[in-house]
């Protein structure tokens, strides 16, 4: 099987969602245009300025697949990390390579299923592309999302959330906040915590979970109790 294409990329739009999340889109210099999956990633390559490294990291696709000749990621910006601090500080117009699409953690189910989604910070990126897509064609299916965050100061992407549930009666969504003080904008607690409190609703419900390792083995077990089968439970664990 061929190796995904590699190609030369511009960006665009940068946009600081929170202190340390970054929306970057990038528009296909060579080849234009690229096909992919909801939920699958890609690896942004670029050469350190200084040591000539050559850095490769993953990032999932947050846009959804229109158009064809741009792609939305969204980035936490890691103090210690290689690239992402070097990200922070490119300016429209920076040019670098990537490569994919890569991953099987798609959207797998048929368009009447309803969905139950959680995720933790930037692992709402390849959700995001699944209800974007769910949205677009009209899937009759209900979809939940839940979004972990710490506090309000942690908020992002409300207002597209806010845009699809006036458009879209079928989809909803619940801020989970672990350190939240007020609690004004989403309930308290982390994205564990509420579900393991919900009323889910188990028949014809597939199951999409995206972040780190704790969160994700937690809620496997929760999910599991509650009545869930494994072919209904789809994850992608962003780190340990």
């Amino acid at each position: 099987m061929p190796l995904p294409l590699t190609y030369t990329i511009r960006l665009t739009k940068k946009r600081q969602l929170t202190h340390n999340i970054y929306d970057f889109e990038f528009e296909l210099v060579e080849p234009k245009t690229i096909t992919f999956l909801p939920g699958q990633f890609v690896l942004v390559k670029t050469r350190h300025p200084q040591t000539k490294e050559l850095l490769s990291r993953a990032y999932s696709i947050a846009s959804s697949l229109s158009p064809e000749n741009k792609i939305l990621l969204c980035v936490q910006i890691l103090p210690d990390g290689k690239l992402t601090p070097l990200m922070k500080n490119w300016t429209l117009g920076q040019e670098a390579e990537m490569q994919g699409p890569f991953g099987f953690f798609t959207l797998k189910s048929l368009p009447d299923r309803d969905l139950i989604l959680a995720a933790t910070a930037t692992g709402i990126a390849p959700l995001r592309a699944m209800i974007e897509n769910r949205l677009t064609n009209n899937a009759p299916g209900k979809i939940q999302l839940y979004l972990g965050v710490r506090s309000e100061n942690d908020i992002f992407y409300q207002e597209i959330l806010d845009s699809w549930t006036r458009k879209h009666p079928q989809f909803t969504y619940t801020y989970c906040l672990s350190r939240s003080k007020e609690n004004r904008t989403g309930r308290k607690g982390r994205v564990t915590q509420i579900l393991q409190g919900e009323n889910l609703e188990i028949k014809n419900t597939d199951v999409y979970l995206c972040g780190g390792k704790e969160m994700i083995t937690e809620l496997l077990l929760i999910l599991k109790k509650k009545g869930f089968k494994e072919d209904q439970i789809h994850f992608e664990q962003y780190f340990l």
